[in-house]
């Protein structure tokens, strides 16, 4: 039987953004961040990114984005929900549930570097990450921000 576990995120779709989320998802900044987020997460843990994940029937299940590695097969997948609040969604039955967690934590966390150098940058400054650090518990990051 398959058991779908949802993590929550502080990340949030703001409503403009929502209301065109409901069409198409590449015109979307918020989107457009999540995106390269999870590139960056599929190419450090050498992962593909997908349309949704799997259940352990072998049912595919359509998302937003979604991500597969070697130590979650099955994949992890977003969706949004009406709030706008950001999920991932996968399926634990029989998965690595701290595989599942560790990709959700790399993920946000990627988001928001991506999304605070955008906003700095857009700020006039010149933006860039001084160091990458790979920790236990995820990835740390240190960023620079130099006016121009």
């Amino acid at each position: 039987m398959s058991m779908t576990a949802s993590y929550k995120t502080e990340i949030i779709i703001p409503k403009p953004q929502l209301a065109q989320l409901r069409g198409n998802i590449k015109g979307v900044p918020c989107m457009e961040i999540m995106r390269l987020a999870f590139e960056k997460i599929a190419r450090e843990k050498e992962g593909t990114l997908t349309q949704g994940y799997g259940d352990c029937g072998g049912k595919q299940h359509d998302c937003l984005m979604g991500l597969r590695t070697k130590r979650l097969p099955r994949g992890i997948g977003i969706n949004v929900a009406s709030d706008g609040r950001v999920l991932f969604e996968f399926d634990r039955q029989n998965s690595d549930v701290s595989e599942a967690g560790s990709i959700c934590r790399d993920i946000a966390r990627a988001y928001a570097i991506i999304a605070i150098m955008r906003v700095q940058s857009q700020h006039g400054y010149e933006v860039s990450v001084q160091q990458e650090t790979a920790t236990v518990e995820g990835r740390t990051a240190v960023i620079s921000a130099v006016r121009a």
